[in-house]
């Protein structure tokens, strides 16, 4: 029950931090289309 709670709590943390990552360096679309732009990476639509 214990490992079942903090394998919850990590994939919401790196979920948000993904989210703050992304969003610091370029841009966050809704509903999980990603999109950046860097001077190595391209606009990324799924």
């Amino acid at each position: 029950m214990r490992l079942l709670l903090m394998a919850i709590f990590w994939e919401s943390y790196s979920f948000f931090y993904l989210i703050t990552k992304f969003t610091s360096s370029g841009e966050i679309a809704i509903f999980g289309r990603w999109r950046w732009h860097s001077s190595t990476y391209q606009p990324l639509r799924p």
